[in-house]
């Protein structure tokens, strides 16, 4: 699944990260964050099926309410998929007074079981995995600092499906649920095309809550015209689902979900009403927790879009991430080198976007002497 080469250009250009799988930043304390391994079910041989769960909350007893958002695929084994933690999302969140809850999918990162996203049976892994989904929204709903009556669902990707998957069957307390992007795109190996149809359609004859879907028009997974073909299929019984397309976003709007720009400009505006509506909190309570960016003292070596200065061995792969990020001044972020040409990057969906480039520059065959270039939108280098 995933392998053809259009997706591979498509995640680069999400300006999410290059990831590191091998190391991670610490916990964020600010952000009350903590790993949980919650029990979702039990497998064939009666041994217990548990999901890594990536929890932020604010300070307090609450009761909170509380938002879980579902991540999506990367290219490659699901078990070296880094824990889902969009720290950027998370304190957007947490600062409005939302505990914020990344669960991993069965046989992603440390979470047990396995996967079956390589079957090109959407529709049965979709299903699989909403039930396990079901299951940990009930178990954090025990939590006496979260609002059992208070609960958001968003998903980006596989983890948009994975939301319909969710309110295929009731969901007491839930007030809103949010499909950013949402496909399985298989590449070569099967019709996935007609799979996602009948899939859509399915979900949409089983919903059983309403959903808002966000797509873009330069999604690189997916047409314009795929997209508008599932939202037919899901409606044609019930029509439960709201389609927004929201136009181009950078080189990928495949990769909107998670970003600050993303967040400000697209999505925000347009879930805060309907939050405001159902009566949960939408301004901001916390906000020494909102994303600031840290002050940077350029080095004065280059101007960030002077590419010449780039090193010259720098790969291609490095090179087109750094002149995207130029280029659409995405804002928090890094870009590290390393004296073979490799580079870890990360765009704005961490708070700390510094040591998650560090780490993923580090990571890399035979990478020495990894440095930080770019922060912020500007040149720290040689200096750093």
């Amino acid at each position: 699944m995933l392998k053809n080469i259009r997706f591979i250009f498509a995640l680069l250009l999400t300006l999410t990260a290059i990831y590191a799988y091998s190391e991670e930043p610490p916990l964020r304390t600010d952000l009350n964050e903590s790993v949980e391994m919650i029990k979702v079910g039990t497998n064939l041989f009666g041994a217990d099926v548990k999901l890594e769960t990536t929890i932020f909350k604010p300070n307090g007893d609450g009761p909170f309410p509380v938002l879980f958002i579902y991540h999506g695929k990367d290219l490659g084994p699901t078990e070296k998929q880094p824990r889902s933690r969009m720290t950027l999302l998370a304190a957007e969140m947490v600062a409005r007074g939302y505990v914020v809850v990344f669960p991993n999918a069965r046989g992603f990162s440390k979470s047990s079981g396995y996967n079956n996203t390589e079957r090109c049976n959407i529709y049965s892994e979709v299903m699989d995995t909403g039930k396990d989904f079901r299951a940990l929204i009930e178990a954090i709903k025990t939590k006496n600092y979260v609002n059992k009556e208070q609960v958001v669902l968003m998903g980006q990707s596989y983890g948009g499906l994975n939301v319909l998957g969710t309110i295929t069957e009731p969901i007491a307390g839930l007030v809103l649920a949010v499909n950013f992007s949402g496909v399985l795109n298989y590449g070569n190996g099967c019709n996935w095309e007609s799979a996602l149809n009948s899939s859509f359609g399915k979900l949409g004859k089983n919903a059983k809550h309403d959903s808002i879907w966000f797509y873009g028009s330069n999604d690189a997974l997916m047409s314009v015209d795929l997209i508008n073909k599932n939202y037919e299929l899901y409606n044609a019984t019930k029509q439960q689902a709201k389609l927004i397309n929201f136009g181009s976003f950078r080189a990928d709007a495949h990769g909107m979900f998670g970003t600050l720009a993303g967040f400000n400009e697209i999505w925000w505006p347009i879930i805060k009403p309907q939050l405001k509506e159902k009566g949960l909190p939408v301004e901001v309570i916390y906000p020494n927790l909102q994303t600031v960016n840290k002050v940077v003292t350029p080095s004065g070596f280059a101007l960030a879009s002077d590419l010449d200065k780039l090193p010259a061995n720098l790969n291609k792969t490095c090179r087109t991430f750094y002149e995207n990020v130029v280029k659409y001044k995405v804002s928090p972020s890094a870009f590290v080198i390393s004296e073979e040409g490799n580079c870890g990057g990360m765009g704005d969906f961490d708070l700390d976007p510094e040591s998650w480039a560090m780490a993923s520059c580090k990571r890399k065959p035979n990478s020495k002497n990894c440095k930080l270039y770019l922060l912020n939108g500007q040149v720290v280098w040689p200096t750093s």
